[in-house]
């Protein structure tokens, strides 16, 4: 399954080739293809949850700076949490067309457990503290408005490590290839949107021990006007995890 899955988002990038843009969750609308804007905001959120986890455990600020023209974004996404002890960057690409986007982001954490060893620049397949993933994304029109989300880590710190049965002394390292599938649906109930959505990991990796649901919810959104000219986005989130058998509730804005 997760060979598959890993070849269809390889076969994905190959055919795309010179025209991918990477990052998370972001979506674009391709109005001119002669048109181009930077894009500069934050999300201040009480919990970083992502994909059924909490990472942080505190309150986050989360920064976006990405560069748009036509289907193209390139950018950068970070997460650090107020207490000072999760530091997350996280450059990307993507490519939109139509309602298809094909990512490639490439996830960096600084570890706190061992600070002088955490390199930016350390891109070794057995030291390093990045993660790259493709993912393929699906966006329905406004008549069908359902997503599909199907990303995989192809590299970096998704490691499986398993002792030798030769020898106890040495252990093998080999990639995970982590997958992650979501399906999400946008409904509308009196002038407001909300967004169901329901994720899931083939086989045991990053996001779980075994196949299952690991991240499963709906997140409502409402705009608070400040003045005729500023207004403040807001939104919250009610996310189980059945496998970690966690429930949290979070709440966001944007500037």
């Amino acid at each position: 399954m997760k060979k598959l899955l890993f070849s269809i988002i390889a076969i994905s990038f190959i055919l795309l080739s010179g025209k991918i843009l990477f990052a998370e969750n972001k979506d674009i609308s391709i109005n001119s293809k002669d048109t181009s804007k930077i894009n500069v905001s934050a999300d201040f959120v009480s919990r970083y949850i992502w994909r059924g986890l909490d990472y942080g455990k505190a309150p986050s600020i989360q920064p976006t700076l990405s560069y748009i023209k036509g289907g193209f974004e390139i950018g950068a996404w970070g997460a650090f949490n107020i207490v000072g002890s999760y530091h997350e960057l996280d450059p990307y690409i993507k490519y939109t067309l139509k309602n298809f986007s094909l990512t490639f982001t490439d996830y960096f954490v600084h570890s706190e457990m061992n600070p002088n060893d955490t390199h930016y620049f350390d891109y070794g397949s057995k030291t390093t503290n990045h993660t790259f993933e493709g993912a393929l994304q699906y966006k329905g029109p406004d008549k069908f408005p359902i997503s599909i989300l199907v990303g995989t880590y192809f590299y970096g710190n998704d490691r499986k490590i398993t002792p030798d049965m030769t020898d106890s002394t040495k252990t093998t390292i080999k990639q995970n290839y982590s997958t992650y599938i979501e399906l999400g649906y946008t409904v509308k109930c009196r002038n407001k949107t909300f967004d169901l959505f329901m994720g899931l990991t083939p086989q045991a990796g990053a996001y779980g021990n075994t196949f299952g649901v690991v991240n499963a919810g709906i997140t409502g959104y409402k705009t608070i006007e400040v003045s005729k000219t500023f207004s403040i986005p807001v939104k919250a989130s009610v996310i189980a995890n059945p496998q970690e058998r966690n429930l949290f509730f979070v709440l966001g804005i944007t500037i």
